[in-house]
């Protein structure tokens, strides 16, 4: 069954009906594909002894000596996932399961990188979730793929954003590395990431020339800045340097906790900050005027558009000199937006259309582009509500409203 749509209308997530959801259980346990742990007595199993890839969907079970101790004995796991809900302190993981080469403990809080995950040699996919500096023994891991470390709180001043190991450099194998709040380092001369197509949530220091010429392979990029555009450090002199990433197919810029003004703040330049071939392009939090979408419509290959939090103010948006004719999908989310006149030659392949948290909204485009298959509506002002159902005759119509408590399909 369908449970949530991706920005391109395909299916991002689903989910089974009950009956052969306990049925897929059942049988990947039997087959030794797959097996979970809900309770202590599903720890208590001979069957989970002989198990590669472990589950743990209640993590509190690992508190319990006679679970955590089956845990350990079973020396076969290659693959360790915890999906249970977080817990406020910290519980127990055993990192001796030397042949693990998935290991998922996001849903876990720690209070600091745990060193003895670099004994894992086989690891391929690691995720964490702890405060701290990682350690530059993380290098020892030269199997790893896939390297995603949040963090459980995460409170600096401006500018202070750690920088991740030079070691990092070492690592050949990388493919994605999403570390929230820190920053990727210079590397050594000549020294590049070949296989490293992904990074996320780090700091826009990352973005030097120095960092980017090690990550020439890069296709998606998502970075963050703690200061407001007015401050020493605009986003637009990083934008410029991420213009240079020539494959670059994702790029998500995000001001964190801006502090905006009545007035939108103009960029330093009008020259092309985004590499030409971008197809999927996300903002929030610039406070740019209406027309900087000018330098947005240089991007001919665009096809997924997301604004958020302020990435553009004023009350005005007229597309009527936009030509945005690949962009299917277009997000609008949180903005002081009061008018919007939309020329729907301006995005005439639109295929979704979603608006959130717009509270001051009122005139909207009489009409979409003919293309559009979906309205998705949450939270807004009521004149976009009315609005949206008057669509619903023609178009797939999504209503949410929070105060309502009441969700509407059309």
């Amino acid at each position: 069954m369908v449970c949530e749509e991706g920005s391109n209308l395909r299916l991002k997530t689903c989910r089974l009906h009950s009956v052969f959801w306990h049925l897929s259980n059942s049988e990947a346990v039997k087959n030794k594909f797959f097996c979970a742990l809900n309770t202590r007595a599903d720890g208590s199993t001979q069957e989970i002894k002989s198990q590669r890839r472990l589950c743990i969907r209640n993590s509190i079970l690992l508190c319990i000596k006679d679970v955590h101790d089956s845990i350990t004995s079973m020396s076969s796991v290659c693959s360790l996932l915890f999906t249970g809900p977080p817990h406020q302190y910290p519980v127990p993981i055993d990192f001796g399961l030397r042949l693990i080469k998935v290991l998922d403990a996001l849903a876990i809080r720690l209070y600091e990188f745990p060193v003895e995950v670099v004994k894992l040699i086989h690891l391929r996919y690691l995720a964490l979730t702890c405060n701290g500096k990682i350690p530059a023994i993380i290098s020892k891991l030269w199997s790893l793929e896939f390297l995603i470390v949040s963090q459980h709180l995460s409170i600096k001043a401006d500018g202070d954003w750690p920088f991740l190991p030079v070691e990092i450099w070492d690592m050949k194998e990388l493919k994605h590395v999403q570390v929230t709040g820190s920053n990727l380092p210079k590397p050594n001369c000549g020294t590049v990431l070949p296989n490293l197509v992904t990074l996320l949530d780090v700091g826009a220091q990352s973005c030097c020339e120095e960092v980017l010429k090690g990550i020439p392979n890069l296709k998606r990029l998502g970075i963050q800045i703690e200061s407001a555009p007015d401050d020493n450090g605009r986003p637009s002199s990083y934008l410029s340097l991420v213009s240079r990433l020539q494959v670059l197919e994702s790029f998500k810029y995000v001001v964190v906790n801006p502090e905006l003004s009545c007035e939108a703040f103009s960029p330093l330049t009008r020259v092309s900050m985004f590499p030409l071939g971008l197809k999927k392009l996300t903002l929030s939090g610039l406070g740019y005027p209406w027309e900087f979408m000018s330098i947005v419509c240089e991007l001919q290959n665009l096809e997924v558009l997301k604004l958020r939090c302020y990435a553009l103010q004023g009350p005005e948006w007229v597309t009527d000199y936009l030509n945005l004719n690949k962009v299917k999908y277009l997000s609008i989310e949180d903005t002081d937006l009061v008018r919007w006149k939309l020329n729907s030659a301006s995005f005439a392949n639109l295929e979704s259309l979603c608006i959130k948290h717009c509270y001051k909204l009122e005139d909207l485009p009489c009409a979409v582009s003919n293309s559009v298959k979906k309205i998705e509506v949450v939270d807004c002002n009521p004149l976009v509500v009315a609005w949206a159902k008057q669509m619903k005759n023609s178009i797939k119509v999504q209503i949410h409203s929070s105060w309502d408590d009441e969700s509407l399909n059309y």
